[in-house]
């Protein structure tokens, strides 16, 4: 595996409070456990589950509010397959309730910064592109701890979804055709290669609640809205990392030392938090789950300046099979 040249800054998150939510093993072996770690103090404490309460395998985990509410995924308690259970936990406390069954779920899932609106894929079925096999259903949405019967009928793809900081419009990934796109909009140099010449490409959306409308916003996959809402972080399936500004839609290249993956978190300050390489000369630790007898080989977790050289390590070893997410806290 590649790795990125250091030195590491030693301060970048230093001052940022916040948690991150990572996936362990129980003592059977299984996936079934989160650990929250803290930031900047990286104090670790299993969340997930608490004592007494049985586990289920997570299926995909959403944000965390500031107040450390967030949403699981999980594998449905009567093991009908193509059921999950959506569950609302609190860090540091008991489960709080089972919300709804979904069935055939994607793993896009967003908490609003208040707690109370859940934005999710239902339905998702596969859908064959050229040279991509990618998920798409209907965008629900839980209110409380109930559905909101506002049918929305927004189709999305299963490639990221965000709900502003105000809470008054989601950001999505759904297709566009080709054909409807001007000159500025199409994939154009290194960007978008996959899917530059298909019929119909991946395209991030924004839906209005206030105004119910749905607008169009760039062509990309992975939206992470930075927490002023003033920005969105995107990609192409290649990991070309570009930002665009919701009010004039001034679009630049973005690059991230060392980024081996999607962004988790985009802060107001320009830095995100991500998936990255191990920095040159750093151990290396491999997985000993997997079918391999080598074992996949752990990433870090990192934390830089976009469009500078400046990164720090978070985390030095996570299995990059396994879910993650971050909140800011109070």
């Amino acid at each position: 595996m590649p790795t990125i040249d250091g030195p590491e800054k030693n301060n970048l998150f230093s001052k940022i409070k916040g948690n991150i939510i990572i996936q362990h093993r129980l003592d059977n072996g299984y996936l079934q456990g989160l650990t929250c770690i803290t930031l900047p103090e990286l104090k670790e404490k299993t969340i997930y589950p608490m004592e007494d309460e049985k586990s289920f395998f997570t299926e995909a985990i959403s944000n965390i509010t500031f107040n450390g509410e967030f949403v699981l995924l999980t594998e449905n308690s009567i093991a009908d397959a193509e059921l999950y259970d959506l569950r609302k936990y609190n860090i540091g406390k008991k489960q709080e309730k089972i919300l709804t069954k979904i069935n055939k779920p994607g793993k896009s899932i967003a908490l609003s910064n208040d707690g109370n609106k859940i934005a999710f894929i239902d339905g998702a079925n596969g859908m064959q592109f050229p040279g991509a096999y990618l998920s798409r259903g209907k965008i629900e949405i839980f209110e409380g701890s109930s559905k909101n019967n506002d049918l929305l009928n927004l189709n999305a793809l299963d490639e990221g979804i965000e709900w502003t900081p105000d809470g008054k419009k989601i950001i999505f990934v759904d297709i566009i055709e080709r054909n409807k796109l001007d000159s500025n909009n199409k994939p154009n140099g290194i960007f978008g290669k996959t899917f530059k010449e298909w019929a119909y490409i991946p395209a991030i959306f924004v839906w209005d609640f206030i105004k119910k409308e749905k607008y169009f916003l760039a062509v990309g996959v992975s939206p992470k809205i930075s927490t002023n809402g003033k920005n969105v972080i995107y990609r192409d399936f290649e990991y070309n990392f570009r930002r665009i500004n919701l009010e004039t839609k001034e679009k630049i290249e973005v690059k991230i030392p060392g980024i081996y993956g999607d962004v988790i978190y985009y802060l107001d300050n320009e830095e995100v938090i991500y998936w990255g390489l191990p920095t040159k000369g750093s151990p290396v630790k491999r997985s000993i789950y997997g079918s391999f007898k080598s074992g996949t080989q752990e990433i870090t977790i990192k934390i830089a300046e976009i469009n500078t050289k400046n990164f720090q390590t978070i985390i030095p070893f996570y299995d990059p099979r396994h879910l993650i997410t971050f909140g800011l806290s109070n």
